[in-house]
């Protein structure tokens, strides 16, 4: 059987990229994803339900914030707009994602494979944190070292 401290890291790598995947896909160039897309639900001439794109960037960047609906843009391409911004923050979204961890039902139905390595360390990640073998001590601290160096 491996020693929590094994466990705990791969937990670790695991929680990473699937934070790193979340962060990622919030931060496409999408319009659902864009602090100025809205999507607009109306009614054509024929009764059927439609929905629109529009872009509120010119709305919302006027220095006079006087609204002009002469200046709502429909929303063509978001990959290609150069005046995409991200809805959330990377904080924000972490804070979300830790909450998320924290439900363990809700971990359990998001992320099977974290929940699964929480269940098999059967006790609080903090204490197997604090007490490794001498090995995993080591191989935690230059494991540590060397994620600090390459960081951005």
């Amino acid at each position: 059987m491996r020693s929590p401290g094994v466990i705990y890291r791969k937990y670790r790598q695991i929680k990473r990229k699937l934070l790193y995947y979340k962060i990622s896909e919030y931060h496409k160039k999408a319009h659902q994803n864009c602090a100025y897309g809205h999507f607009v639900k109306y009614s054509d001439n024929d009764n059927r339900d439609r929905t629109s794109k529009l872009c509120m960037y010119s709305v919302w960047t006027d220095p006079k914030k006087e609204f002009d609906h002469r200046k709502i843009d429909v929303c063509t391409c978001a990959a290609s707009c150069n005046a995409f911004a991200p809805k959330r923050s990377k904080e924000s979204l972490a804070e979300d994602f830790e909450k998320e961890i924290q439900d363990y039902n809700t971990c359990l139905k998001k992320y099977p494979e974290l929940a699964a390595y929480k269940w098999v360390l059967d006790k609080d990640l903090e204490e197997a944190k604090k007490n490794p073998g001498l090995i995993n001590r080591f191989l935690i601290s230059v494991i540590i070292f060397i994620e600090n160096i390459l960081k951005p």
